[in-house]
C-alpha cells in the first residue's frame, strides 16, 4: 500500500489538463486542497495565455 506522500510524490510536477485534474481527484490521486490549488492555478495560466500585452500610454 502506497502511503499519501509516495502518491503526492508521483503527481508532484505532472501538468494537468482540468478533465485531467478531475480524474486525478476522482481516484484520489490527490487530495480535495491540491485538486482546487491546481485547479485554480490552471484558471490563472489560461488566462495568461490569452491577455493581451498591456503597453503603457499616455492620455491626451
Amino acid at each position: 500500500m502506497k502511503t499519501l506522500g509516495q502518491e503526492r510524490n508521483k503527481t508532484e510536477g505532472k501538468k494537468y489538463s482540468y478533465n485531467e485534474l478531475a480524474l486525478a481527484f476522482y481516484k484520489k490521486e490527490i487530495s480535495l486542497e491540491e485538486y482546487i490549488e491546481r485547479y485554480n492555478r490552471l484558471i490563472v495560466e489560461e488566462a495568461e495565455k490569452h491577455a493581451e500585452p498591456f503597453e503603457p500610454h499616455e492620455h491626451i
